[in-house]
């Protein structure tokens, strides 16, 4: 940089942490900082010569003699010297970064507590942007911020699979990785006021860096210096659907993609921000509307990865003597393969173990009986575990008409009090017939104090009065619970709580499985189609309705679940997507299409569709039709053109130079689909056009050929 960049540059970088230019000189800066009763000075050299410092001395005498507390005389050598002192003095780097490992002990501290045994992360297995199966999440999230440019990870994960522990195991990694970097960690999985990401952002801004202004932080993560872990993104998705209007897949992701606004903000233009989002699987990051906003608003620059955690190998998660004895017993291993209840059977006694050996259901039973009755006689409640369990039950029922996740100590000893009303006086009784003699009777606000400090129910963070459960796992059990019995209606469930508690009945047996489908059967026609085949997938392990047009990224379908008529899928996408062990009866699938898909072990009946595309996919091979398309020279051609017009328009005078794989298909019958995919195929093997994370886009090396063939010059 000449040295009239270099002036402009430190201004912009001294003004960012509020100081303000007094004099400004050839060769040196003046700047002042005044905050309260002080007023500093600080001069700039640009050159580190005698008449430079001769200069300096004399600017400093002056400010001494009009009082400043502190004048300090400075030549640095560098912009990037520059920058790091002062982000280091103003963000306290040492002791933000003390914070943040203590934040971290906490709540490793926390989960030891809930365990009775040591926590451990256990490393998990997940897919990558190409469907791949991958190791090392922490390690490959924390190394993909040491690149250069701005980058979007979005992790994805069910409802219990540990998205909290890997958001903290990955802030823990970048404080061993990065030394000169804070990461600003913002969990919004159990705040119920989460809905404007801007708002919010705000809030963590002003209650983490009080000394700082907003617009000072934001312009740190666009430099890098603030990775960004947002845990829980799904919380800021509205997912009501107004009463009597059934919305379609577009209009609701479209509106959803507003809430994005701010993130586009931070990762746009020039940017270096390093973002991670959290978030159960959700509409709002599938689908073409997504990644066109990903071209629209990203900008080329910004890389987007999403990665999703998968199902944990039980071997892995305990020893070796409790697996022969899973392997010897009649449970379905896939029952069991939640997070949850493998770190319950990793820590339990090989003697309780042996006794649960029988269901899936039993163990769930044992683990909510130890919570429940290590509770009860930590507490000194007189409850039977029955009726402790059903007054969790009420409350995760209030919870969900309340369209909340947590709340306040004090509002949920409110919630308590309203549940137990009825109920109280009698409970108290029994309590002061047993402890009269040594405790006398409790009165009703110690009691339901006592009620509201049991073990399915945590403090969010350390600095937190919010108050949830302890993990959507448990959280999803109680929901679920509460609707077998009546405790709730199944149109009572906003969309994400559907979510968190079929996820979480995955576990379940297959008789109260269907008990809960039936439940809430009649509802589903109401919310995403995604969130629908979440909850066949879950409960039924088959399909109960039809699908059309849908777009479905990153689902698992295992041994367990079959495609079976008469419920088809029409016109639909399949992305990134893991088929293995499944049945399928081919006629299922209708005009679709698949990207990135992988099929191991699958089993086809039946005579495929001729119009199913696959795109970058493998083992799909039993589903190809045996129609044998023979393209004419003629046909390619014209194909090609089609494609082709998709990145240059008629009319238009230059090409957009990225389109997504979905808008290649736009305006074209099915019957001529499968001669587009030969033509993608064919524009890719010439090097017309090229892949890309998201996208296709135009090989610029070739753009005369390319006007040649569109007929443009």
């Amino acid at each position: 940089m000449n040295k009239k960049e270099i002036k402009k540059t430190l201004k912009d970088l001294y003004v960012l942490y509020r100081f303000n230019l007094e004099r400004e000189m050839d060769n040196i800066l003046v700047f002042s900082y005044c905050a309260g009763f002080f007023h500093n000075a600080e001069i700039v050299l640009l050159e580190n010569n005698d008449i430079c410092k001769e200069e300096a001395n004399k600017i400093a005498k002056e400010y001494e003699e009009i009082e400043y507390n502190k004048i300090v005389i400075n030549y640095y050598g560098s912009i990037e010297i520059v920058h790091s002192k002062l982000f280091n003095a103003f963000f306290y780097l040492a002791d933000s970064r003390k914070r943040l490992r203590l934040e971290y002990e906490n709540f490793c501290e926390k989960k030891t507590e809930k365990l009775l045994d040591n926590y451990v992360y256990i490393p998990c297995h997940y897919r990558n942007e190409k469907g791949e199966e991958c190791n090392d999440l922490v390690s490959n999230v924390t190394k993909s911020a040491e690149n250069e440019g701005a980058r979007l990870t979005i992790l994805e994960a069910a409802a219990g699979y540990g998205k909290t522990c890997t958001a903290y195991e990955i802030l823990n990694a970048f404080l061993e990785r990065q030394e000169q970097k804070i990461p600003l960690f913002i969990e919004l999985s159990k705040n119920r006021t989460a809905r404007v990401f801007r708002h919010v952002l705000n809030d963590e801004i002003d209650r983490k860096f009080t000394q700082l202004s907003s617009k000072t932080v934001i312009q740190e993560i666009k430099n890098g210096n603030l990775p960004l872990i947002i845990d829980g993104f799904d919380e800021l998705i509205e997912q009501k659907v107004e009463e009597g209007v059934q919305e379609s897949k577009e209009e609701i992701d479209e509106s959803s993609l507003t809430l994005l606004s701010t993130i586009a903000e931070l990762l746009g233009d020039d940017s270096k921000a390093w973002i991670l989002l959290t978030t159960r699987r959700s509409a709002i990051f599938t689908g073409d509307i997504f990644d066109e906003w990903i071209l629209s608003y990203l900008g080329e620059q910004c890389s987007v990865n999403r990665m999703q955690i998968q199902m944990p190998s039980i071997g892995e998660w305990i020893d070796s003597e409790k697996y022969a004895l899973i392997q010897k017993s009649n449970i379905d291993i896939e029952k069991i393969c939640n997070p949850v209840l493998l770190t319950f059977i990793r820590n339990v006694q090989i003697d309780e173990f042996e006794e649960m050996l029988q269901t899936s259901d039993a163990i769930l039973n044992k683990y909510f009986g130890l919570l429940l009755t290590r509770e009860l006689e930590r507490q000194n409640l007189e409850f039977t575990e029955e009726e402790l369990h059903y007054v969790m039950k009420q409350l995760a029922a209030e919870f969900v008409r309340y369209d909340i996740t947590s709340e306040t100590i004090e509002s949920i000893q409110e919630l308590l009090q309203d549940i137990l009303e009825e109920e109280l006086l009698r409970y108290r009784i029994r309590y002061k017939d047993k402890h009269l003699t040594e405790e006398g009777i409790l009165s009703a606000d110690e009691f339901i104090k006592r009620v509201s400090h049991n073990s399915l129910l945590d403090r969010i963070s350390a600095n937190s009065n919010q108050i949830s459960f302890i993990n959507e796992f448990i959280f999803g059990i109680l929901i679920g619970d509460a609707v077998i019995e009546g405790i709730l209606k199944g149109d009572d469930l906003y969309e994400r709580f559907i979510d968190m508690s079929v996820t979480a009945f995955a576990v379940r047996g297959d008789e109260i499985r269907n008990q809960f489908y039936e439940k809430i059967k009649a509802h589903l026609g109401e919310v995403s189609i995604i969130c629908r085949l979440n909850a066949e997938m879950c409960l039924l392990q088959k399909t109960d309705s039809n699908y059309s047009d849908g777009y479905f990224r990153s689902f698992y379908m295992n041994s367990d679940f079959n495609f079976s008529m008469p419920y088809n899928f029409t016109n639909c996408t399949f992305d990134t997507c893991t088929f293995e062990g499944c049945t399928i009866q081919a006629e299922v699938f209708v005009d679709c299409k698949f990207v990135n898909c992988q099929f191991y072990d699958v089993d086809v009946e039946g005579t495929p569709n001729q119009n199913l595309i696959f795109m970058g996919c493998s083992g799909h091979e039993k589903l190809l039709s045996s129609y044998d398309y023979e393209e004419t020279e003629e046909n390619i051609d014209y194909y090609e053109k089609l494609v082709l017009e998709q990145f240059w328009k008629r009319g238009s005078d230059r090409a957009e130079m990225r389109r997504t794989y979905t808008a290649l298909f736009r305006g074209t019958k099915n019957s001529e689909q499968t001669h587009i995919q030969n033509a993608i195929n064919s524009l890719l093997k010439r090097g017309l056009i090229c892949e890309l994370n998201v996208c296709y886009e135009l090989n610029t090396t070739y753009m005369g050929e390319i006007s040649h063939i569109l007929g443009r010059r």
